[in-house]
């Protein structure tokens, strides 16, 4: 079928200029004998490796044979599935939401197609010779995309488009997986700012990056209840042969505007722009109970020195909104995320508004007015953002060379004075 066709059918014709330009190499590549991701033998083994349960298989299958019986939908799927994992175009792309088509399957429809990607992850790691646990943990994704999916969608089975660009990150060479409780990946750091470590007393402290605008209660311009540009200052930074001088950021997460200088006869540098760090993510659908988090932490690290002792990471890196410093204001000392932000060096994260919202109350746009009040978290985040307070997200580092420190709050029971 020609594209235009397509998607009159499927109402979705706002997005012809879109998807024309790899329409026909698409349809060229269309596999004459069906499309196997459509089978339900190799969707049910797919769901089955992903963590759920056969309770999902009558709406799946109902699913699969509506999408095989109509050209305009088989051609969309198997366009969706080429451009996400075979087309070698890497650029983040819009999907029709298949809503118009398929009412409430519409995100069985993307379920599917996220199975879909599971033999491919399967075979990847087949050929990177890693174990099967690692696999079978790291397939999982597809279940917590789901879960964002149910808790935004009055509890039906899906997966939202953006899972798909997402996905692609697991695959094409990309060593990322998931360890435990959090998703790992090998990657070169891109963080403004600098580590030191002191060179007898072990004691670290990160210094700003050059530049960065910061209001006078720490936190970046954008992210603070007091955006007063009358009172804003930037940090500043300089290394020379001698010494690194430069504005500390707090293990607590905001900057100090007293400016330290560090001599590199007693601190030297461990973490920078451009050193291999383990960019962790974490997954929904899983508590943050305090000894499964460090557990991972230490099997992420025992992994890639033994898998990748050439890639030699130093650190652990993730920005997100479980990241938050603000959390420590709303929630109690005993909450599971409390525990866990204090174990880490937090930074400030330049995201904040209704982005750093989205995995907390599930809204496309954040609403306060119809926002859910389900969770004793979502109670909490808006009674501090209805007191007129800023939310933002949060990020960390952990040193590698520390993870056998976790449970002790080191950075913290170790902060560097300033005195």
């Amino acid at each position: 079928m020609n594209l235009k066709d397509v998607l009159t059918e499927l109402q979705e014709t706002e997005l012809q200029e879109t998807i024309q330009p790899f329409w026909d190499q698409a349809m060229a590549a269309y596999p004459p004998k069906g499309i196997s991701f459509l089978d339900p033998q190799e969707f049910q083994l797919s769901r089955e490796y992903a963590g759920f349960t056969a309770e999902v298989d009558p709406l799946l299958s109902e699913t699969a044979a509506r999408i095989r019986d109509n050209p305009a939908l088989s051609c969309m799927a198997w366009y969706i599935y080429w451009r996400t994992f075979e087309c070698s175009d890497r650029t983040q792309c819009k999907f029709p939401k298949m809503e118009h088509a398929l009412g409430k399957q519409a995100g069985v429809f993307h379920l599917l197609l996220g199975l879909a990607w599971i033999p491919r992850l399967r075979a990847y790691h087949r050929t990177l010779g890693l174990p099967e646990d690692v696999t079978h943990e790291t397939a999982q994704q597809v279940r917590c995309f789901s879960i964002n999916y149910h808790m935004a969608h009055a509890g039906r089975l899906g997966l939202v488009t953006g899972a798909y660009y997402w996905l692609r990150n697991y695959l094409a060479d990309n060593l990322y997986f998931r360890i435990g409780r959090f998703e790992y990946w090998l990657n070169p750091c891109n963080l403004p700012h600098i580590v030191y470590r002191h060179r007898r007393t072990g004691q670290v402290v990160a210094l700003a990056g050059e530049g960065i605008k910061v209001m006078p209660d720490g936190f970046v311009d954008g992210l603070s209840d007091v955006p007063d540009p009358a009172q804003e200052w930037v940090t500043a930074l300089r290394v020379t042969d001698i010494a690194a001088m430069g504005n500390p950021i707090s293990p607590r997460g905001i900057v100090r505007r007293e400016e330290v200088r560090l001599p590199l006869s007693e601190w030297v540098c461990v973490l920078k722009k451009g050193d291999i760090i383990l960019g962790m993510h974490i997954p929904a659908g899983g508590n943050m109970a305090h000894a499964k988090c460090g557990e991972s932490m230490r099997q992420a690290r025992d992994f890639f020195r033994r898998y990748y002792p050439e890639k030699s990471p130093v650190a652990f890196v993730c920005g997100s909104w479980m990241l938050s410093p603000l959390l420590e204001r709303i929630l109690p000392p005993t909450a599971n995320l409390v525990q866990y932000l204090r174990e880490l060096y937090l930074f400030p994260h330049d995201v904040g508004g209704s982005a750093a919202l989205e995995f907390i109350f599930f809204q496309e746009k954040f609403d306060a007015a119809t926002a859910p009040r389900q969770t004793s978290l979502q109670r909490a985040v808006l009674e501090y953002l209805q007191a007129g307070h800023v939310w933002h997200n949060g990020g960390m580092f952990m040193l590698l060379d520390d993870v056998d420190k976790f449970g002790t709050q080191y950075y913290r029971s170790h902060e560097w004075s300033l005195n």
